[in-house]
C-alpha cells in the first residue's frame, strides 16, 4: 500500500515594529505610511475605475507597469520594492473580493460584500508590511563584532 503524500509546511517568520509616538523614529515612519497610503488609494482609483468601465479585473502586474511607465509620483514616491509591495496588497484585497462573490453566486456566502476602501485621506495611513527582502542590512568590516543594522531602502529610518 503507497503511503500518501505528506504536504510541505511552510513557515514565514514575522517580526513586529510598534513605534511609539515619543520616539525620534515616528515622524519618519508617519511619514512612509502616509506615502503608502497615497500609493494604495491612487492603485485602488486605477483598479475601480478599470472595473467599472471593462468589467474586468487590472491584475498587479498590468497596474504596476501602468505606474511605472505613467511615472506616477505617489508610485516613486517610495522605493520600488515598497511600492510593489503596496500594490500586492490591494491586488490581494481585490482578489478577496472577486473570491467572495464566487462563493455568494454558488451560494456558499449570504453575508454583504464591498469592494476595497480607500483608506482617509488625511488620517489614513498603510501599515508596511515588510518582508526581510524589504530591509537592507549593511554590516561593518574590519572589526571582529558586526554590528546588524535594518535599514529601509532610501530612508534614514533605523529599526
Amino acid at each position: 500500500m503507497a503511503k500518501p503524500k505528506e504536504k510541505a509546511t511552510e513557515m514565514t517568520l514575522v517580526e513586529q515594529v510598534h513605534i511609539k509616538p515619543s520616539n525620534p523614529f515616528f515622524s519618519e515612519c508617519d511619514h512612509i505610511c502616509f506615502l503608502s497610503k497615497n500609493l494604495y488609494n491612487a492603485t485602488l482609483y486605477q483598479i475601480n475605475t478599470h472595473y467599472e468601465a471593462t468589467g474586468e479585473h487590472l491584475n498587479y502586474k498590468k497596474v504596476n507597469l501602468l505606474f511605472t511607465h505613467e511615472n506616477n509620483p505617489d508610485y516613486r514616491a517610495l522605493p520600488a520594492k515598497v511600492s510593489k509591495h503596496t500594490q500586492m496588497l490591494v491586488d490581494q484585497a481585490f482578489s478577496s473580493y472577486f473570491a467572495l462573490l464566487k462563493k455568494k453566486k454558488n451560494g456558499e456566502h449570504d453575508g454583504k460584500i464591498h469592494r476595497p476602501h480607500y483608506l482617509k485621506k488625511v488620517k489614513g495611513r498603510q501599515g508596511l508590511k515588510s518582508p526581510t527582502h524589504l530591509l537592507h542590512n549593511p554590516q561593518k568590516n574590519g572589526t571582529s563584532e558586526r554590528k546588524k543594522i535594518s535599514r529601509l531602502c532610501r530612508f534614514s529610518l533605523l529599526v
